[in-house]
């Protein structure tokens, strides 16, 4: 499978259905629907634990499978991501 499958599936697990049944990934904050600025936000603030241990990219993705998707993360997109890591300081 390639990155941006992956990227997409873990996207959608993490993304509400819409009303009209499909999964579109976009971010919990503004809607932004573009895959391409799209990322995963750890809301328990444990990213650098889990990158050391889990890796990034498709590596990452995959663990979240194996590890049933746990609860602990949202969508964003970059620049949501960016503000909420920084209101965190």
């Amino acid at each position: 499978m390639s990155y941006e499958d992956e990227k997409r599936q873990v996207l959608n697990r993490y993304t509400p259905v819409e009303e009209s049944g499909r999964w579109v990934p976009k971010c919990a904050d503004c809607g932004e629907e573009d895959l391409d600025v799209l990322t995963l936000h750890h809301l328990l603030g444990h990213g650098g634990q889990d990158r050391k241990e889990y890796g990034w990219g498709i590596k990452f993705f995959k663990s979240l499978r194996e590890r049933g998707f746990p609860d602990e993360f949202t969508v964003l997109c970059l620049n949501c991501h960016r503000k909420r890591t920084k209101l965190k300081k």
